[in-house]
């Protein structure tokens, strides 16, 4: 979640704007984009959808998906069944059903950390 931030971040300032000026523009406050940049929380879809529309990138640029999916290593021993699966589910996607993916995972992680 904090490279989305970063991500906002970098962005905004490339745009040379506030994060007053950037709160305006997509109809949050000031506090919510600070929140967002520094990854203490996470936009949602609709919010990630407005940046990408202000800053004229795609999403995928704001959430930090750069990822060339096909080289990632699925070999047996690298990641668990359920990790592969989760890998393959995400490559079948589009960019907004990976979005809202991540949206997701991040929302579950907040509420079900690892012990």
């Amino acid at each position: 979640m904090a490279k989305i931030g970063e991500n906002i971040k970098n962005l905004r300032e490339a745009a040379g704007m506030s994060q007053d000026q950037l709160a305006d523009h997509i109809g949050k406050t000031r506090s919510a984009v600070s929140q967002y940049e520094s990854g203490k929380i996470m936009p949602r879809m609709g919010v990630i959808e407005d940046l990408a529309h202000l800053f004229k990138v795609p999403k995928t640029e704001i959430i930090g998906e750069r990822i060339d999916c096909a080289t990632v290593n699925l070999a047996e021993g690298s990641l668990t069944s359920s990790e592969r699966a989760l890998v393959s589910f995400f490559r079948e996607m589009d960019s907004e059903g990976r979005v809202r993916l991540m949206e997701q995972a991040a929302f579950l992680k907040e509420r079900h950390p690892r012990p």
